[in-house]
This record gives C-alpha cells, structure tokens and sequence, in this order.
C-alpha cells in the first residue's frame, strides 16, 4: 500500500528497493460540457454590428457562470451532506468521520473555528497512518450567518475586549456563498 511509499534509508552503494504500490482508490466525477451555439444575421455582419456578438456571449456567460456554480454545489450538498465517498463509504462532509463539518443549528464562533482549525489538522493519509497538518485557506458561509463569520474572522480582537487578541483573525478567506442557503 502506501506504506511501502515511504523514504527508506540505504548504506553505501546498495540499491534502493523497489517499492510495491497497490491500487489506491480516488473519488471520480463526471464532468459536463457546457455551451451554446448562436448565429449572426448577415445584416449585423453587414452592418458591423458588434453588439450582435458581444450581448449573446455576455449573456451567455454569465448564465454558464450561475449554471456551473450551481452544478457544482448541488453536486457537493443537493443530498445533504454530500456524495458518498468511495474511499470511506462516508459522506462527504462528515462531522465525525471527515471532521470537516459544522453540525446545523451549531452557532459559529471561535470555539467553533478551534475545533474546526484543530480536526483539519489531524486529518489522516490515506492509509490513516500520519497526520496531514492541513490548513484550510476557504471557509464557506451561508449569507445568514456571514455577520457572525465576518466578526469571528475579521476582527483583531475577541468581542469588545481590545486586550484578547483574536486568533483567528483572517486565519481563511471566507467565501459567501447563497447557495448553501438552500442546500
């Protein structure tokens, strides 16, 4: 397994071995190709009309921005926690397991960024051996609690206490997203 991945030490000029890696599981998505054809009359080309191209692929656009973003969360979160994981044959956002979920109804605080900054950083390999010290850089925040997120995460001190520095303070990027209102 990965195990056997591991850096080994070798005296003189013996050769290193060989090392057996198995088959390792990895999660697979399906992905979409996403687009439109449109045409041009012979008049805007005529014409020169450059708005005959730019408002279609505009509006074009931004409807592939909104259909992708959505896609992708509803992938993530549309059956509640997320997909099952093949590796695990857990959810993907699992409080227990994945350690990489907040509870609903759990308001978020500094205590609550604590567990979460301390569980990502216990996470396991693969072969839940040896801690992988992760350190999120994103934290996603419904709009309805993103007061809450902005205060424990932007904010220098702890409450009105300019004597407690706040430890968390731009500690990840929160991203706000409406998305997971509904999700």
């Amino acid at each position: 397994g990965l195990h056997s991945l591991m850096p080994r030490s070798v005296k003189g000029n013996v050769e290193f071995p060989v090392a057996a890696v198995s088959t390792v599981k990895y999660e697979s998505m399906e992905a979409y190709a996403f687009g439109h054809r449109f045409q041009i009359s012979d008049q805007a080309i005529i014409d020169n009309d450059l708005n005959a191209v730019i408002e279609p692929v505009a509006a074009f656009g931004g409807n592939w921005a909104r259909t992708i973003n959505a896609w992708v969360y509803r992938t993530m979160i549309g059956t509640g926690l997320g997909p099952t994981m093949t590796e695990d044959s857990t959810a993907l956002f699992d409080a227990a397991g994945h350690a990489n979920y907040n509870a609903s109804g759990t308001a978020f605080s500094t205590t609550v960024a604590a567990t979460v900054k301390g569980a990502m950083a216990k996470q396991l390999d693969y072969a839940d051996k040896y801690p992988l010290n992760l350190k999120p850089a994103y934290i996603l925040i419904p709009p309805s609690i993103s007061g809450v997120g902005d205060a424990v995460l932007n904010s220098m001190y702890l409450g009105t206490n300019i004597q407690a520095t706040n430890p968390f303070y731009q500690w990840v990027t929160s991203v706000e997203e409406p998305l997971l209102e509904t999700g």
